[in-house]
C-alpha cells in the first residue's frame, strides 16, 4: 500500500477520533455538568470543540430540525470523513 494512502487512512481515523472524543466530553459534560469536570478535561473539550466547530457548523446549517435535542452534525462528519477517506484511498492506488 504507498504511503500517500497510508497517510489519507491516518488523517480520516485521527479526524474521526477526535469527533469522537468530542462525543463523549460533550456527553459527560452535559450530563455531569460543566462545573464538575476536572479542568483539565475542561480544557480537552474546549479545544477540542474550536478544532471541531469549523466542520460542524455547516452541516448544522444544513441539517433540519428534527426536534430530538441530540446533536447529529458529528455522526454526518464521521459518515462523510469516512466516504472522502475511501474515495481518496482508492483515487489514489488508481493512480498509484
Amino acid at each position: 500500500m504507498p504511503s500517500a494512502v497510508l497517510l489519507v487512512n491516518l488523517v480520516v481515523v485521527l479526524a474521526i477520533l477526535v469527533l469522537v472524543v468530542r462525543i463523549v466530553l460533550s456527553t459527560v459534560t452535559a450530563v455531569a455538568g460543566p462545573d464538575r469536570l476536572w479542568p483539565v478535561l475542561r480544557t480537552v473539550h474546549n479545544y477540542l470543540v474550536e478544532v471541531t466547530e469549523p466542520v460542524l457548523r455547516p452541516i448544522r446549517r444544513v441539517l433540519p430540525d428534527v426536534g430530538v435535542p441530540i446533536d447529529l452534525s458529528p455522526l454526518i462528519a464521521i459518515i462523510v470523513l469516512d466516504i472522502v477517506g475511501r474515495v481518496l484511498s482508492f483515487a489514489l492506488l488508481r493512480v498509484l
